[in-house]
């Protein structure tokens, strides 16, 4: 067969996690692939099986080019393993194992679907911001922030609502040079928080 139509380039976007020489390898093209009989499709499947690639496309530019698009996950938590912390993504997929220095919200317990929603309409600043989600007894979710900040969220309802209610407290507070000790929305619309200094029944100021 002529080498003419040999992917002599093979180009590749999207990636962060991924480097561009693994995405190759994984998509099993090399300079001798013939484009002629290369199935895209088949070359789709593939990279999709590995679990940080959400979704791939694969295009051929006769007579010797190949474009590889990809679209990672993105981490969202971290979970217990059996050898040692895991990556979560926010449709649930297991990515594999955290490296040192990852900072991920970490969730306690077996129940990721909940946490995911809490997590997920978080702006990245306040994720940075959380140290851990669990579920208490009766189902609600409660954040600690790493300040040591405790969030009482209730269900794992309203979750875009209740992100931006936390984040708009969180913000007013280091404006105001304010120490929080804890923030319940619970209900959104009129969440509340604790300062020092305060009772417990303290309302959150008007923002």
């Amino acid at each position: 067969m002529s080498p003419v139509f040999h992917a002599r380039t093979i180009e590749v976007s999207g990636v962060a996690h991924l480097s561009k020489d693994e995405v190759v390898r994984l998509a099993g093209i090399s300079s001798g692939t013939n484009l002629l009989w290369l199935d895209t499709g088949t070359v789709q499947r593939r990279l999709e099986q590995n679990p940080w690639i959400r979704m791939a496309t694969v295009r051929r530019s006769f007579p010797a080019r190949v474009q590889i698009d990809v679209v990672e996950r993105e981490p969202l938590v971290v979970v217990r393993g059996k050898g040692g912390p895991v990556l979560i993504a926010a449709d649930g997929r297991r990515l594999g194992a955290a490296r040192r220095g990852d900072a991920f919200p970490r969730v306690v317990g077996k129940d990721l679907e909940a946490p995911i929603r809490v997590i997920a309409p978080m702006p990245r600043w306040l994720r940075r911001e959380v140290d851990r989600v669990s579920i208490a007894w009766d189902g609600s979710v409660r954040v600690l922030l790493e300040t040591g900040v405790h969030i009482e969220y209730g269900s794992a309802t309203e979750t875009a609502k209740k992100a931006a209610a936390l984040a708009g407290l969180l913000q007013w507070s280091e404006q105001a040079g304010t120490k929080l000790v804890a923030v319940d929305v619970r209900f959104p619309d009129a969440p509340t928080a604790r300062m020092i200094g305060t009772t417990p029944s303290g309302s959150s100021p008007s923002h």
